[in-house]
């Protein structure tokens, strides 16, 4: 296991260690990292990465992947065991997502993507239902900044 093989778009540190660090990119894993490490520890399979997708919880115990695929694009794992602990699909809405975030201090998770053109709010407890959708953004329109200090969502150049 020594890295990707393709082009790297999304880069999470861990909430709990400042060495480990996941990434993922286009060829369909996200890696997981120690930097003490000369080769990846670990991986996720099946996560085709186009964007800013990945996101810990505030333990680091799961991890968010929003993935630019038409199936299976919103998956929480559990980091530990490197095992998918469950598909979330909102509605019906097809999307291959950009970016995505857990909203600290929440249940709320939000994420944006292309084909419909889509940004979603997303409670993480139902995971079957959007609370909130914007539908028909110009492409490529979604900035998701969700860190501890501020919960901002973005829509640059955008009028409603």
């Amino acid at each position: 296991m020594d890295g990707h093989r393709s082009r790297i778009y999304a880069c999470s540190f861990h909430p709990k260690s400042n060495h480990e660090f996941i990434s993922g990119g286009w060829d369909g894993a996200v890696y997981c990292w120690d930097d003490r490490q000369p080769f990846a520890t670990g991986y996720f399979c099946g996560v085709h990465m186009c964007g800013e997708g990945l996101a810990f919880n505030k333990r680091g115990t799961e991890m968010l992947s929003c993935a630019w695929q038409e199936n299976d694009s919103i998956q929480l794992w559990d980091y530990g065991s490197r095992r998918l602990i469950d598909t979330i699909v909102p509605d019906d809405a097809p999307c291959k997502l950009f970016c995505g975030r857990l909203i600290a201090q929440t249940d709320l998770m939000v994420c944006g993507g292309s084909d419909s053109n889509i940004f979603r709010v997303v409670d993480m407890k139902l995971k079957t239902c959007a609370l909130a959708v914007v539908i028909c953004l110009k492409p490529m329109d979604v900035e998701v900044d969700a860190n501890n200090m501020v919960d901002e969502l973005t829509f640059p150049n955008q009028a409603f």
